[in-house]
């Protein structure tokens, strides 16, 4: 069986999760990308605002198609205890399509409850997993990110 990850990342958290798991899987590993700008403290509330009210962007377009996959892993950041406006988008665009959805969310706060349902709303059999950014950055989550992820491994290897 066959892996993908997709992920959004403003500030490099989530990149840097994503890649470790595409390279644990080896698998290819896709940036969403949307058409906002993010930066400074504008982007900051206006993400918070699209995060809330639970706004659509328009993405930019991907090589890797979801569909051809049957496990995806999706990384995304949490704002306003939300999902990021780009993971929204891209799960209401590909949602009829995904098999086997595993998300990854990095928050800089301490619950990640309100945004694990909010994406379980959307994708009800979806797998969730939470990292704080400070155990992302000394990399103290590997190990459980790893046990997240072994199912992963042992589809890929039938």
């Amino acid at each position: 069986m066959s892996s993908a990850v997709f992920y959004f990342s403003k500030s490099g958290v989530s990149e840097k999760v994503a890649k470790n798991i595409a390279e644990r899987l080896k698998c290819p590993c896709t940036r969403l990308m949307d058409t906002k700008s993010w930066k400074g403290p504008l982007g900051f509330v206006k993400g918070g605002y699209y995060s809330t009210q639970e706004k659509l962007v328009t993405l930019h377009s991907i090589s890797v198609q979801p569909m051809d996959y049957d496990n995806i892993c999706i990384v995304s950041p949490v704002w306003a205890s939300k999902m990021v406006p780009a993971v929204r988008t891209f799960i209401r665009l590909y949602k009829d399509s995904l098999k086997n959805v595993h998300i990854v969310f990095t928050l800089a706060g301490d619950n990640p409850s309100k945004a694990i349902t909010n994406f379980l709303q959307e994708v009800p059999n979806a797998e969730p997993i939470a990292f704080k950014q400070k155990s992302v950055l000394n990399n103290s989550y590997l190990n459980d990110l790893y046990a997240f992820i072994e199912n992963f491994s042992n589809l890929n290897d039938e």
